[in-house]
């Protein structure tokens, strides 16, 4: 199974909005080398960045939520076993005018350039391939367009003391430094058109002056949006600083001045200051009518900027979800007048206030799975989608336009609870040591307060959660044994399920429920995954378990550190040492024989 482009490029955008990052850091794991008589000493393989050969924006040991194929490495690629990453790498890019940074040169060649994009990558990283022609592309324009604009590239798995020091989480983070210094803000262009966009904003005036006819005339004419500020004489005081501000943080629209006279005259302007949104869709022209401040106006040309009803596409992904607003996506294939007219009523009543976009029947499977639609497609569903958080909202009666404002009305008003997919209960999900649960149970078996619930929360195509299953297989066994049925441990598929209130954001995902948990919520001991026995010891610590020891366990460690002690004191020959150590073991492993007899 492949995700779609669009869909990788949509999850892409709303990764880089902050709804699916993890918290988990991109440092190496500490791993534990002890050795002792406990199975959980065994340790799991290391998934620093060096490891990360396939899924998710992956984060730590974390595949990014979201879905398989195109969209795994950031998301990237995988084959169904987590092997080798086989994606085609495409036609050769020519990168001429792209700067190579190492650890050798990079804080050398940062403190070199006034402005330095620096792109951090992975090699096997999908979406680190799908933007290196545009950002290729975008460099060699710079060169002539904006020269005092350097891009350049890192490989941070090569040079990961560089990734750590930025702290950088998932492939591609783009970065811009200015005279040595990295600044706050991050690119999240993907197009060679978008980045040089970007770049001149950030390396010039965001707002340049237009002081002819023609000018004025080329940006109306010919661009799909355009925030075009009208002064007095001048491009001078706090009216203008606002909107150079709002300039300044709108990293997507382009935004101009005006201060002739006679050009606002002709376009009918004749209050001042004044802003008009010009546009090649819908209304072509919006005056702007609220604050001359700068989030107001920012907020005004985002919305503005917009269709009010986007029909969802390969080609206008971005445009729905690279924003911070909530969208608003009606899903069905029902094209009939009354549909449609209840949804441009409705998109056009909350303009502003949301993203509004109809998901056709077949436009993208994998989107419609990800949210949760019905794939029977009878009837238009109406959901809501907040990507900052990833939560998503359902409204819960046939789309129809009083219905759905109310359900607008009451999520504005904090009366809406999120919805959560889940499949149907699997027959037989109690009868492994491991528990096969699905999205609708979880809060019921937590409210019995009876037990504690461990849950592993996988996706089918993460390798990672593929590595890890035995172990925590083992881990579930070994609980049983010293613990009974006072512990549980279950597993869910994490594609096709959620758990209501909580926000996976990566796989694996273990999640702790203790016996009576509060509103605090379980406790996530996913980055303790590595070793065993610091995963059985995170697992003991939330449930609040004490660790249960064998018959003459104590015994052992004791005599094992007695035996070490003593070796440490030899300076000659350890023959008698390893004799000793051998007589020893083959009593232990006739002991078990016997008892294995």
């Amino acid at each position: 199974m492949r995700i779609s482009r669009t869909t990788g490029v949509c999850i892409l955008l709303l990764l880089l909005a902050g709804c699916f990052l993890s918290s988990t850091g991109a440092a190496k794991s500490k791993r534990s080398t002890k050795r002792g008589p406990d199975a959980f000493e065994e340790e799991i393989p290391g998934t620093n960045y060096a490891a990360q050969e396939e899924q998710g924006q992956c984060v730590g040991e974390h595949c990014q939520n979201g879905g398989e194929g195109d969209y795994q490495d950031d998301d990237g690629t995988a084959g169904d076993e987590g092997g080798e990453d086989e994606e085609d790498e495409g036609p050769p890019v020519d990168e001429t005018h792209v700067l190579v940074l190492t650890k050798d040169n990079f804080h050398d060649e940062v403190k070199k350039h006034p402005f330095l994009l620096v792109e951090f990558y992975a090699p096997w990283c999908g979406h680190c391939k799908s933007i290196k022609p545009e950002y290729a592309k975008a460099a060699d324009a710079l060169v002539s367009v904006e020269p005092k604009v350097t891009l350049a590239k890192i490989d941070t798995i090569e040079n990961e003391d560089i990734g750590k020091e930025f702290d950088i989480q998932g492939f591609p983070t783009l970065k811009w430094f200015v005279n040595g210094q990295v600044q706050e803000s991050e690119m999240n262009e993907r197009t060679a058109d978008g980045i040089i966009k970007w770049c001149k904003k950030k390396s010039g005036n965001p707002a340049p002056l237009l002081d002819d006819k023609e000018k004025l005339a080329g940006v109306v004419d010919n661009s799909r949006f355009a925030v075009v500020g009208f002064f007095k004489g001048e491009a001078a005081g706090a009216a203008y600083d606002a909107f150079k501000k709002a300039a300044t943080e709108d990293g997507r629209n382009e935004y101009f001045v005006v201060t002739d006279a006679a050009l606002a005259k002709e376009h009918k302007v004749s209050k001042f200051p004044s802003v008009v949104f010009f546009r090649n869709f819908e209304e072509p022209r919006i005056d702007y009518s609220g604050k001359f401040e700068a989030q107001a106006i920012r907020e005004a040309a985002q919305a503005q900027s917009m269709r009010t009803v986007i029909e969802f596409t390969q080609e206008n992904g971005e445009e729905i979800f690279a924003n911070e607003l909530v969208k608003v996506l009606l899903f069905g294939p029902d094209r009939s007048k009354h549909a449609t007219d209840d949804f441009l009523k409705l998109a056009k009543e909350f303009k502003g206030q949301y993203v509004f976009a109809s998901v056709a029947g077949g436009s993208d499977p994998e989107l419609w799975s990800y949210i949760g639609a019905s794939d029977d497609g009878k009837a238009p569903e109406l959901f809501l989608f907040y990507p900052e958080q990833g939560f998503k909202y359902k409204l819960q009666k046939p789309f129809a336009y009083k219905d759905a404002k109310q359900f607008l009305q009451d999520y504005q008003a904090g009366k809406v609870k999120p919805f959560t997919k889940s499949e149907e209960i699997k027959e037989g999900w109690d009868k492994g040591v491991v528990k096969e649960l699905v999205g609708k149970q979880v809060p019921d078996l937590v409210a019995k307060k009876d037990k504690h619930y461990v849950v592993m929360v996988y996706a089918p195509w993460c390798g990672h959660c593929k590595t890890f299953m035995p172990k925590y297989d083992k881990a579930a066994a070994h609980f049983e044994a010293k613990y009974g049925d006072e512990i549980v441990f279950a597993r869910m598929d994490g594609t096709a399920n959620e758990i209501e209130g909580y926000n996976v954001q990566g796989f694996p995902t273990v999640l702790v429920y203790p016996k009576g948990v509060g509103e605090d919520g379980p406790t996530d001991v996913s980055q303790s995954t590595e070793n065993l026995k610091d995963f059985a010891k995170e697992v003991r610590v939330a449930c609040n378990l004490t660790a249960v020891k064998r018959e003459g366990e104590s015994e052992y460690e004791e005599a094992a550190k007695r035996f070490k002690a003593a070796v440490k004191k030899i300076k000659g020959s350890l023959h008698l040492s390893a004799q000793a150590l051998n007589e020893a073991a083959d009593q232990v492993e006739a002991a078990a024989a016997n008892e294995s007899g």
